[in-house]
């Protein structure tokens, strides 16, 4: 941060630079003028809530009160700007014509992840099929819809192993859940309710070389 920012000039109560014997302004570091004037305690990936968290904290059960505090959220909303509904129909056809009777379902589901990124849906979908019926087509817009930086991959090894960067996702995709390895189905089946049920309404998202 300091090496990218310049120093920055001590204000007096008037919002003058104070300078020193030499006429020169006073400074500070950008990192102590950061954690003097805009602190953050905690940082944690919550979508749907604003950038600062402002009088909260989070716990391993959920979010605590605490007046003063500020929690800053990685957590970075789509950029895509709404469009016409009425040209969505190519794609209702694709969802109807790939799934048939559960398409409804479906469309219901990714509808939820979009709208309400921050609930818990409490249910997985599983896609299945032949290749080359169109599955990654028809999640290729709702990636879009809630931001690629969102949309996470992972196999059911990855998913198994004690790194878990992929946890910060509003949808995330588990490819070939068929191939599970070593594990049997059940084992991989018990992983996945901490991910898609509440509760638990807070993961501990554990890094490679950094922080848990």
């Amino acid at each position: 941060m300091n090496a990218r920012i310049e120093p920055i000039p001590i204000l007096d109560a008037n919002g003058k630079p104070i300078l020193d014997r030499g006429g020169d302004p006073l400074t500070i570091p950008a990192s102590a003028w950061l954690d003097q004037n805009r602190p953050v305690e905690q940082m944690t990936w919550a979508p749907g809530e604003p950038m600062l968290i402002r009088d909260r904290l989070v716990a391993d059960g959920g979010w605590i009160e605490r007046n003063g505090v500020t929690c800053f959220n990685l957590y970075r909303p789509p950029t895509i700007q709404p469009g016409d509904p009425t040209k969505a129909g190519p794609w209702f056809d694709h969802v109807r014509k790939v799934f048939g009777d559960d398409a409804d379902h479906i469309v219901t589901w990714l509808a939820q992840r979009v709208q309400r990124p921050q609930q818990k849906i409490n249910h997985a979908l599983l896609l299945g099929g032949a290749q080359g019926i169109g599955k990654d087509t028809l999640l290729e817009p709702v990636k879009r819809a809630v931001g690629p930086w969102n949309f996470h991959e992972v196999s059911p090894q990855h998913m198994l192993g004690r790194f878990n960067g992929f946890l910060k996702s509003v949808i995330l995709r588990v490819n070939e859940a068929r191939d599970l390895g070593e594990a049997d189905r059940f084992k991989f089946y018990e992983h996945l309710k901490s991910y898609t049920a509440t509760p638990p309404d807070v993961l501990r998202d554990d890094e490679k070389n950094l922080r848990e």
